[in-house]
């Protein structure tokens, strides 16, 4: 499958993979909030910049009802 790449050109979809990364991670670690605040902040202040993408790999998956 070809990787997914977000960048500047699509903002919201960016941010919105960002925000759901954190709440993941968050879910799985809720001690470390502060750290993955400040985490999403910078990388916010580099979507905003125009300084960030994201190169998203996966697997095209076809089901099929029986």
């Amino acid at each position: 499958a070809t990787p997914w790449r977000l960048d500047a050109g699509r903002p919201a979809l960016l941010e919105r993979w960002l925000e759901e990364r954190v709440e993941a991670a968050a879910e799985q670690e809720p001690g470390q909030a502060a750290t993955l605040l400040a985490w999403h902040e910078r990388r916010r202040d580099q979507l905003r910049a125009g300084l960030l993408a994201v190169r998203v790999h996966h697997e095209d998956l076809l089901v099929l009802p029986r």
